[in-house]
């Protein structure tokens, strides 16, 4: 499964110099080997705080590792599982058929 996931910056309360270097650091190296390996599609930083991703796991279960980097507590996130577009589609015009419309 896809899931959009958005990091919508610091939690409120947090300031940017309320996070440790070294986990900047860690969670940098983490998303760029998780990058490497697949597991995320892509990734995208908001010029203001926080980011965006497109990332890849079986289960909602096994998105949950994911979202608990090292700055994972000192961040707010939204996530959406993600459905083909096409086949999204082709859902909806069945149903629709179905009904008769």
């Amino acid at each position: 499964m896809k899931y959009l996931v958005i990091n919508k910056g610091p939690r409120p309360g947090v300031k940017p110099a309320d996070i440790p270097l070294a986990a900047l650091q860690a969670t940098r190296d983490f998303l760029k080997a998780k990058r490497a390996d697949g597991t995320i599609d892509c990734m995208y930083a908001f010029a203001t705080a926080g980011g965006v991703a497109i990332v890849n796991a079986s289960t909602h279960e096994d998105l949950m590792p994911l979202l608990r980097n090292p700055t994972a507590g000192f961040s707010e996130f939204e996530v959406h599982p993600l459905c083909d577009f096409e086949k999204s589609f082709d859902s909806l015009i069945a149903m629709r058929q179905k009904l008769g419309q």
